[in-house]
């Protein structure tokens, strides 16, 4: 089986030499090669664009990992800290909780480009409520860089699929409304060719060219 269609359509070069007359008579249509000619290259685009993805993927989720230990060490920090009452640790650890919620999706899902606002709204929350945590808070120099660092990567991620995506909807839009319908129309009109030899011929590389479109693709 050939692993490109490029491969396969050099064979329909040689076919389209050979039963150029009957084709040429019964106005066989080549569309399905023409437009086959832009599939490995999109194919190599969505192979490369899924690989970038998935090593994009694995930086942003080191980068969560970094920032739900960055708000356990700030829960520890409150923990310890002599001055504050138990109610603003139980309060404070709460809202480092929830916070770190939005990171796992264990609450309703947070864009990780908008976890820099979740923080700040955080902030401000807790300049009002919680003197002892907006005091950790404060302290903190390492949260907003590495929620802004986040932002950017996430920003990296959201470009790769876009363009995974793309490529992926160009070969299914091809593939499905162009190429196999081609197809399906050519093989009903070779019931017209009075060569049934050659009809026969062509008939069978459209079916295995469509089994190896089936498997590339898929």
């Amino acid at each position: 089986m050939a692993k490109k269609l490029s491969d396969i359509l050099r064979e329909w070069d040689g076919l389209t030499k050979k039963h150029r007359e009957h084709l040429v008579k019964h106005k066989f249509s080549n569309k399905f090669a023409v437009v086959s000619k832009d599939i490995d290259g999109l194919l190599d685009d969505y192979k490369t664009y899924t690989k970038l993805v998935g090593e994009q993927g694995k930086v942003v989720d080191s980068i969560k990992l970094q920032v739900l230990a960055q708000a356990a060490a700030l829960g520890k920090k409150l923990k310890a800290r002599l001055i504050a009452t138990k109610k603003e640790k139980e309060e404070g650890l709460a809202s480092l909780d929830d916070f770190c919620k939005c990171i796992t999706h264990e609450s309703y899902e947070v864009d990780p480009k908008l976890l820099g606002k979740e923080w700040v709204e955080l902030w401000k929350e807790s300049k009002g409520k919680n003197k002892a945590l907006n005091a950790i808070l404060l302290d903190d120099s390492k949260m907003v860089p590495l929620l802004k660092k986040l932002a950017d990567e996430s920003r990296k991620y959201d470009g790769l699929a876009a363009k995974q995506g793309t490529a992926n909807a160009l070969l299914n839009r091809k593939t499905d409304l162009e190429i196999k319908p081609d197809i399906a129309r050519n093989i009903k009109s070779l019931s017209k060719w009075e060569d049934r030899k050659a009809a026969e011929e062509v008939s069978a590389f459209l079916k295995n060219f469509e089994k190896t479109l089936n498997v590339v693709i898929f």
